[in-house]
């Protein structure tokens, strides 16, 4: 990958930790008191929000009112007596829900996130943001003083912007091989977030099959035709396809790069890369 790097795929993963924070004066300077009545304050609102998801989704799943309609019944004692089933296997349902979701247990899942977010806090931040920081409890829940509320805006607008810049590059990149190779397969193939289902080599020639959108059941065949893999880290079935790049061959036809997540590469290392050279793509979708 010469634009969609591995170093450039980490790097983002890591970036997309640092948010924005809100400002507040109180936060320059070490208060314990004030870090006590921060914490009072974002566990209350975890507690609602929480709360207020789960009822929704029980609501959901589960609506106050009887779906089924009389005239699916055989009689209207049939249909009563269904009814009030329903509303009895709901009411267990809510109970159960309750016990399990209590204040305690919401407030120990309040407790596990922000010793999660302090962890990464002090582990992953810039030394020149942190440099500043008076109490980083507070920043974990959230809040920072003014000053290092500009450090962390300025820092995620720099990282959005790096981030970018390879998006940009290949944009240009493929819009020349686009301008050069009219209506070639370069304008549909992309496939981000796709999944591998089978990979087959047919003597020259690699088949990829992709399920693109697991809603929709769409599926798309890549062949690539009097093919030479160069690279391929591992088995791909199974593997998410990130960013793909493409190139015009040395001695014609195409050269393939493709960066993938969750591949067997090797234990340690997710990702995995694909670079094949092929005389020519086709892309078959159902």
């Amino acid at each position: 990958m010469r634009y969609f790097t591995r170093e450039w795929y980490d790097g983002i993963q890591e970036d997309a930790m640092i948010s924005a924070v809100r400002g507040d004066h109180r936060a320059a300077a070490f208060s314990e008191a004030f870090f006590q009545s921060l914490y009072a304050q974002k566990q209350r609102e975890w507690l609602a929000s929480a709360q207020e998801m789960v009822m929704e989704t029980f609501g959901e799943e589960w609506p106050e009112e009887f779906q089924a309609s009389p005239e699916m019944y055989r009689s209207p004692k049939a249909y009563k007596k269904a009814r009030q089933e329903y509303l009895r296997v709901r009411n267990e349902v809510l109970k159960g829900i309750q016990k399990d979701v209590n204040e305690a247990t919401l407030k120990a899942g309040f407790a596990d996130w922000y010793q999660d977010e302090l962890h990464h806090i002090r582990e992953d931040y810039p030394k020149e943001i942190l440099d500043g920081v008076a109490d980083v409890r507070v920043l974990a829940l959230g809040v920072a003083s003014p000053e290092i509320k500009k450090r962390i805006d300025r820092f995620v607008q720099e990282m959005e912007e790096r981030n970018q810049a390879p998006f940009r590059s290949y944009a240009r990149h493929k819009k020349e091989l686009l301008r050069k190779y009219p209506g070639s397969f370069i304008e549909a193939f992309g496939f981000h977030d796709a999944v591998v289902e089978r990979m087959e080599q047919r003597g020259r020639e690699l088949v990829l099959d992709l399920m693109r959108d697991y809603e929709d059941a769409e599926r798309v065949r890549l062949r690539f035709l009097d093919c030479e893999i160069v690279r391929m880290d591992g088995g791909l079935e199974g593997a998410d396809w990130l960013y793909e790049e493409i190139y015009e061959g040395a001695s014609g036809g195409w050269e393939i790069h493709v960066l993938f997540f969750d591949c067997d590469a090797c234990e340690d290392d997710p990702l995995g890369e694909l670079i094949l050279r092929a005389a020519d793509v086709v892309i078959e979708s159902e």
